[in-house]
């Protein structure tokens, strides 16, 4: 069936109790697949990216889930833009927020145009950062690399995390209606993928970012889910 053009005039559709109506709990004991690093491979990974920085406070790029999920906790986030990359739900994975079954995209950046996200300060040796690196580099899906971002204040040298392009966690440049197809459809133990676009977006509209990739997504993610709506084109 033929995909309908949605409406984006209005105010988003995206909210909890929509979410929570097809999803009212997080989904466990479904078949998973998560590939992690070894330990061993993961400290010297760390030790021989930060070496330039060692000892220094670093800054981290956030433009997804490091700007609402608590993890960075460094102060105040400074806006900032990144130009040559863009945030684009690109990443396959087949837990925490999807399984086998029903693999979730996330978000990552991309090759070319412009991001707009936050930087964050922190000590390079701190535990925070440490968790960070852990967490968004394990399972090969992100490569660390350094940016420029621009700031109000100027620009500063960061850390971020683009998308692995030569693994099999890339997904290409899908059409946004089936990047909707799999986000509408996926939970796992963290929850839905649709609740990690929403509150994404909501932390967007707090630092009044706009992101027309995933203000269109938001549209075509709640038509998907509306049952009044009978979407599922």
């Amino acid at each position: 069936m033929k995909a309908r053009n949605p409406d984006y005039r209005g105010e988003p559709k995206l909210t909890r109790r929509l979410i929570r109506s097809r999803f009212p709990t997080a989904r466990s004991g479904t078949p998973t697949r998560y590939d992690e690093f070894t330990a061993e491979y993961m400290d010297a990974w760390f030790r021989d990216f930060i070496k330039p920085a060692r000892g220094r406070d670093i800054w981290v790029f956030g433009y997804g889930s490091l700007m609402w999920n608590g993890k960075v906790g460094a102060g105040e986030p400074r806006a900032a833009r990144l130009y040559g990359l863009h945030r684009r739900f690109c990443l396959w994975l087949w837990a925490y927020r999807g399984d086998l079954r029903n693999p979730c995209l996330m978000l990552a950046l991309d090759h070319g145009g412009c991001c707009d996200g936050v930087v964050f300060r922190m000590p390079s040796t701190s535990a925070t950062f440490q968790k960070i690196w852990d967490d968004e580099l394990n399972g090969d899906g992100y490569r660390p690399r350094w940016v420029k971002a621009r700031t109000a204040d100027g620009p500063v040298i960061a850390l971020t995390f683009t998308i692995n392009r030569r693994g099999e966690r890339y997904s290409g440049h899908l059409p946004e209606s089936e990047i909707a197809a799999y986000i509408a459809s996926s939970c796992g133990s963290n929850g839905a993928c649709a609740e990690y676009l929403r509150r994404t977006l909501k932390s967007m509209e707090r630092l009044c970012i706009s992101d027309g990739h995933l203000r269109r997504l938001e549209w075509l993610v709640s038509e998907r889910l509306a049952p009044a709506e009978g979407s599922h084109w």
